[in-house]
C-alpha cells in the first residue's frame, strides 16, 4: 500500500497567520502592526517546522523584506504574574466576590507585587481559569 505524504497546503499557513494576528492584538494587547509583525515571524517558524507552504498576503511578504534586512523581531516577555484585577476580569466576576471565594478559601495564593498591587502567578491564575471555564 502506498501512502502519499503532501505538504501542507498555502491556506492552512493563511489561516495560521490571521489567527495569530487576532489573537496577539485582541488577546495579546498589541497594536495591530506589532501583531502582524509578530503573527508573521511565528507563521515563518511554523511553515519552516511543518513543510507548509508560505501565505500570499501582501503584508507577509512586506513584513518578510522587513526581517531580511532588519532581522527577525523578539516577542515580548509576559509577565509571571498576574494581577488580581485581572483574574477577575478573565472570570467575569467582582473583585469582592473573587476576594471572598477564591482568594479568602485559599484556591488561589495571592503576594504583593512590584507596584504594591495583589498578583498570583500566571500560569497558576491560567490553570485556575481554565478550570472555572
Amino acid at each position: 500500500m502506498d501512502v502519499i505524504l503532501e505538504s501542507i497546503d498555502c491556506s492552512d499557513a493563511d489561516e495560521f497567520l490571521l489567527e495569530r494576528m487576532a489573537i496577539m492584538e485582541y488577546d495579546g494587547g498589541l497594536k495591530r502592526y506589532d501583531a502582524e509583525m509578530h503573527a508573521v515571524a511565528a507563521t515563518l517558524r511554523y511553515c519552516e517546522r511543518t513543510g507548509a507552504t508560505e501565505p500570499q498576503d501582501g503584508r507577509y511578504r512586506v513584513y518578510l523584506q522587513l526581517f531580511a534586512r532588519h532581522g527577525m523581531p523578539v516577542l515580548p516577555e509576559v509577565p509571571a504574574v498576574m494581577t488580581v484585577a485581572e483574574v477577575a476580569d478573565r472570570l467575569d466576576v467582582s473583585l469582592y466576590y473573587l476576594h471572598r471565594s477564591v482568594i479568602d478559601a485559599g484556591k488561589l495564593a495571592v503576594k504583593e507585587g512590584a507596584e504594591g498591587e495583589l498578583v498570583v502567578d500566571r500560569r497558576v491564575a491560567e490553570r485556575y481559569i481554565a478550570a472555572q471555564n
